[in-house]
């Protein structure tokens, strides 16, 4: 037989081999390459392409192609720890498909129970384009990052998803607009055959 075991783990093996509790003879067969993926938390830019991963997969699934996440979903879920990793993005992006009642998923419709009270208030505060207890600057760079977003957002809707186009309307150069694009996670394919 020719097999590949693929696996992964959220412990150190051979820190577990050292006490005893994993075979050493296991692991060197299954150690080929290593790869230490760091935590979501330390991941933020990984979040925005992953959470529009699982909304595709639950577009798919519940055959409701027109749900999206709001921008301000985005940004509060890029603020929030996720102690439990993609396993919790994916848990809290499917239980606000199914929560939300509209077609935009917004912050005010997500329930996250574990949330911390600090973390909920900043999130019901979003609908104020900032968190109230952020210090100037961040409530700053909070409006600035608000205002992209839904700027951005509008601009692709009224152009199909066209950049160039889009780009001109902004009187932007393409690459600028592609940075700020990218900066916020959109994917200008969402918006295409709207």
């Amino acid at each position: 037989m020719d097999v590949r075991i693929i696996a992964a783990s959220n412990v150190s093996l051979s820190g577990l081999v050292a006490q005893g509790l994993f075979r050493q003879d296991l692991l060197f067969r299954l150690n080929l390459l290593q790869l230490n993926l760091p935590p979501l938390r330390r991941r933020k830019t990984d979040i925005p392409p992953l959470a529009e991963h699982f909304m595709q997969k639950y577009r798919c699934q519940y055959q409701q192609p027109d749900k999206r996440l709001h921008p301000d979903a985005l940004a509060w879920m890029a603020g929030y720890h996720w102690p439990g990793n993609v396993r919790e993005l994916e848990n809290f992006v499917h239980r606000s498909f199914l929560l939300s009642p509209d077609t935009e998923i917004i912050p005010t419709a997500i329930h996250h129970d574990d949330a911390p009270s600090s973390s909920r208030r900043k999130l019901l505060d979003r609908r104020q384009n900032f968190a109230i207890d952020a210090s100037y600057q961040e409530a700053k760079n909070q409006t600035i990052n608000h205002f992209e977003q839904h700027y951005l957002t509008w601009l692709l809707s009224n152009t199909q998803g066209n950049v160039t186009q889009a780009a001109d309307r902004a009187q932007k150069e393409r690459s600028a607009l592609g940075k700020l694009l990218k900066k916020h996670g959109i994917n200008p394919e969402r918006f295409r055959g709207n």
